[in-house]
């Protein structure tokens, strides 16, 4: 089931591999007794709903990335994703990944990796959101989505940059303004 209204439906998950359409919310679950999800291809942003209603980015995820990653610490719950392009996720059973982690030494290092740069991520996220300026974190977005090197995504509009950063469009779109006119001043 899918919607294109932030009220997103859950999906019933009928197989491996899941097609995610661009700009289209959906809510995943994973959990110890379930699945966690890997992407892949194409990117999505995860989101957390807030008190009010309204939703703010909280991950950005592209290909080989796990998504509901907690549920390896006995945790379940749901993930509320948007992808920026059309994208692929397939689910792994909890339990399969845990048993191969347990027998192959790479694939136990990758997620040891993923989860060290997902902490770095984390950290300098905290750090944008808590004592940078709008333009700043509109900045440290927009490198954070041309880091995936995939032009189809460079064109997303003030509307996702606000869900993501949590900021009015409108507020959004006035740091954008300045940004260009510094920009066009330093040239």
């Amino acid at each position: 089931t899918r919607t294109d209204s932030k009220s997103a439906k859950y999906i019933s998950f009928a197989g491996n591999m899941l097609k995610l359409t661009k700009h289209i919310f959906y809510v995943l679950s994973y959990g110890a007794s379930d699945r966690l999800w890997l992407v892949i291809d194409g990117v999505i942003i995860t989101e957390r709903n807030n008190s009010d209603g309204t939703q703010i980015g909280c991950g950005v995820y592209g290909p080989g990335m796990l998504v509901g990653i907690t549920a390896l610490n006995n945790e379940s719950g749901v993930i509320t994703c948007k992808p920026l392009k059309d994208t692929t996720v397939m689910g792994i059973r909890t339990e399969d990944l845990l048993q191969l982690m347990d027998k192959d030494h790479e694939i136990a290092m990758y997620v040891v990796r993923f989860l060290c740069n997902r902490f770095r991520f984390m950290m300098n996220s905290l750090e944008m959101n808590s004592v940078r300026s709008v333009q700043e974190r509109i900045s440290y977005f927009e490198k954070m989505i041309q880091s995936f090197d995939d032009p189809e995504l460079f064109d997303f509009g003030d509307n996702v940059v606000a869900e993501y950063l949590g900021i009015h469009p409108a507020s959004i779109s006035r740091a954008r303004k300045q940004m260009y006119i510094q920009e066009n001043k330093d040239n």
